[in-house]
């Protein structure tokens, strides 16, 4: 089986925590991802890293029995990521099991600059 890249959007507020979470499923059933790892990273128009998620520094937590993705940044990771102007950063995630690797998202992400609580 292999899967389609959706275009999914990501948006919050610098300095707040941000949660995702997928449920894959087929025919109605959760896809296993047990013994899958994941990674997802935010880059900036030009390219450059601005935040580098997975599942060794829990920024993407797999419940592979559950089938279930999420996607987990913390205030310290929102916080360094620069708000968006007119360009939208972008990002993107993608699972792998041995040779196996599929990027089921992808998206542009907007960022509001932090009001309460900004120095």
């Amino acid at each position: 089986m292999s899967w389609q890249t959706a275009k999914r959007p990501l948006e919050f507020v610098q300095g707040q925590t941000y949660e995702k979470e997928w449920t894959f499923e087929q025919g109605g059933t959760p896809i296993d991802l047990t013994g899958f790892t994941g990674a997802a990273q935010i880059r900036d128009k030009d390219g450059n890293l601005l935040a580098d998620l997975t599942t060794a520094n829990g920024g993407v937590v797999i419940t592979g029995s559950e089938g279930k993705v999420k996607l987990v940044l913390t205030p310290t990771i929102t916080g360094a990521v620069p708000e968006t102007d007119e360009a939208p950063h972008s990002w993107d995630i993608e699972l792998t099991s041995g040779s196996r690797v599929e990027k089921p998202f992808r998206g542009p992400v907007i960022v509001y600059k932090r009001t309460t609580g900004a120095a």
